[in-house]
């Protein structure tokens, strides 16, 4: 009884251990971009879009977020991720993306893929500043159906 409490105890504790933290950086907005000129919410983007060229991720930041992180070289790693039935296969890394800064005061970091093949698609975002995910509304995995 000991060893399977002991094996028990192992398993919760690597499984909290290696799960994906979550950054401190919160964005205020995270939208879809279709084409350039036509934004879509997240949820909108699991019912299914179609565009013609490319696909953006665009993530956006409060003026008082980015006082918090100003003087650090914060960069964001985007990984896209394809769903094939029942697996998941990352197939593109866009690395080193810095923030730009609107005329609003606001902040603007971007991913953009062109060609992408209709189905399931997935986007992580990393950021080096505490080496976790993003998130907005309990969502740290950002999907989308890209219909033909």
């Amino acid at each position: 009884m000991k060893k399977i409490f002991i094996i028990v105890s192992l398993i919760f504790v690597s499984n909290m251990i290696f799960a994906q933290r979550v950054s401190e950086l919160s964005p205020t907005m995270i939208v879809w971009n279709l084409d350039g000129n036509k934004k879509a919410s997240l949820s909108k983007g699991r019912y299914g879009v179609k565009f013609r060229d490319s696909l953006s991720l665009d993530v956006y930041f409060s003026e008082q977020t980015y006082q918090r992180f100003k003087n650090k070289n914060v960069k964001f790693e985007f990984r896209w991720y394809y769903y094939l039935s029942t697996t998941k296969s990352m197939m593109y890394v866009d690395k080193g993306k810095h923030l730009t800064a609107l005329q609003n005061g606001s902040l603007f970091v971007n991913s953009t893929q062109k060609n992408l093949k209709p189905g399931w698609w997935e986007v992580q975002i990393y950021t080096n500043y505490d080496n976790a995910l993003l998130e907005i509304a309990r969502t740290t995995k950002f999907q989308i159906m890209i219909s033909k």
